[in-house]
């Protein structure tokens, strides 16, 4: 206790560090010399790095104590993303660092959209042989026999029983070019 100063009145100096491999610190009154040790440590931090060269764990270490605490936050090394597997369009990345696989977005290997029937296109994944269908926004395509008027859906989709598909015309179909290529717009 201090007989020169008040404890409420003291004037106190910059906290300085006890030593230089420590993180306490003390302050001293400028007026009677008093010194008093602060409750918390006063770390200087090195810059964020990796604790192991196989994880991805962010360490920071006291350049005064040595004392090393973690960083909340994983810092990833990704990688481009890359195919799953040869059957899959499920991109992935992968951390170069800790082997982590984050999966990323599909992306299909497509045909050219195709005529599937009076009421949708066809498109096929190379890759993963999924179908998807355009349907024609309730626009009627109409593929009809000119030899004997049959609706090839009707007869059983792939030709006319009666002239085997040969007296067949097309109506185009106003999502698709007739080709299979969906038309923009």
């Amino acid at each position: 206790m201090c007989n020169i100063c008040s404890p409420l009145f003291h004037d106190w100096n910059e906290p300085q560090y006890e030593s230089d491999d420590s993180c306490l610190q003390t302050k001293t009154c400028k007026i009677c010399g008093y010194e008093e040790d602060l409750d918390d440590e006063v770390h200087e931090w090195s810059e964020p790095k990796y604790e192991d060269e196989n994880l991805c764990q962010l360490v920071v270490r006291c350049q005064r104590c040595d004392y090393v605490q973690e960083i909340e936050e994983e810092k990833h090394d990704w990688s481009e993303p890359k195919y799953e597997d040869e059957n899959s369009c499920q991109l992935v990345t992968i951390c170069q660092r800790c082997g982590d696989v984050q999966k990323a977005d599909e992306m299909h290997d497509w045909s050219d959209w195709e005529f599937a029937s009076e009421a949708e296109c066809v498109r096929h994944c190379h890759r993963c042989n999924k179908d998807e269908y355009q349907c024609h926004d309730g626009k009627v395509i109409i593929t009809v026999c000119s030899e004997c008027e049959g609706n090839p859906d009707e007869i059983g989709g792939t030709g006319c029983s009666v002239c085997d598909g040969t007296g067949y015309t097309e109506k185009e179909c106003t999502t698709c070019d007739g080709a299979g290529k969906i038309i923009d717009g």
